[in-house]
């Protein structure tokens, strides 16, 4: 300082704060460390970080006192995060001190990790064309944008919420996935965001009879004996809600 005294700890320098390491130490630190029993991220400058930082592939935030925010869930700008004990933002499907937790492609928590909320989260897509979700699948190449959606649709939300579903762009194909890995379940054991493979041809019923024409997700079962669904490339290409009857559900099948 001006007195010639060598600084240590924690120093505010020019509106940054510095780590000048410990009693005697006195040199400028960088990268990880840990002081008093909190965590900082210091740059090549030596000042500590605040914020959303992306760090070694993965994702951290820092508050305003610059400490890393570690084991335990915090609302951030409205919306609801989870950190590891290493400070790690946590994504997909997890659980967390007992309670399982789901995510968008953000990080951004949109309710408890079970099949149900992909329905949350593909409703975001109401009125979309299949652009976003053709262009997933086929890696960006744009010329497959004309192309069939409705099982990239299904496989893209699958995949952003952490849910298993194989990527795929057939609906044949995905059915014989979730004939392997998935459990066909009855119309009354049906639940939001099972999967259902639909038929055309009127011979459904949940028997597996007819064509593999199309598919969705469950929404509800109604008192009138129809369904509620979400589907992609549907009244008239975009994302919608529609109602359809038993006639036309060739299967049921639930990731639970």
């Amino acid at each position: 300082d001006s007195y010639g005294i060598m600084k240590t700890g924690l120093q505010t320098i020019a509106g940054s704060l510095y780590y000048l390491g410990g009693s005697n130490d006195g040199s400028m630190k960088t990268g990880w460390q840990k002081v008093n029993g909190n965590w900082y991220y210091l740059n090549g400058s030596g000042a500590a970080l605040t914020g959303w930082q992306q760090i070694g592939g993965s994702w951290y935030y820092f508050e305003n006192d610059h400490v890393l925010v570690s084991d335990t869930v915090k609302q951030i700008a409205g919306r609801t995060y989870v950190f590891n004990a290493d400070g790690v933002m946590m994504t997909k499907s997890f659980y967390f001190k007992g309670k399982k937790y789901l995510t968008d492609a953000s990080g951004a928590v949109i309710g408890e990790g079970s099949n149900a909320n992909v329905i949350e989260y593909g409703k975001k897509f109401l009125g979309e064309n299949g652009n976003r979700f053709n262009d997933w699948y086929y890696n960006g190449n744009t010329a497959y944008r004309t192309w069939s959606w409705c099982n990239t649709f299904v496989s893209y939300v699958m995949y952003q919420c952490g849910v298993n579903f194989k990527k795929n762009a057939y609906v044949p194909y995905s059915e014989e996935w979730m004939q392997k890995n998935y459990k066909w379940v009855d119309f009354k054991d049906a639940k939001a965001g099972d999967v259902i493979v639909f038929c055309w041809t009127g011979e459904g019923n949940n028997s597996g009879r007819g064509n593999r024409d199309h598919i969705g997700f469950l929404i509800s079962r109604n008192a009138d004996g129809t369904f509620t669904t979400l589907e992609g490339n549907t009244n008239n290409g975009v994302v919608a809600i529609r109602t359809r009857h038993s006639k036309n559900i060739r299967n049921i099948f639930s990731p639970r």
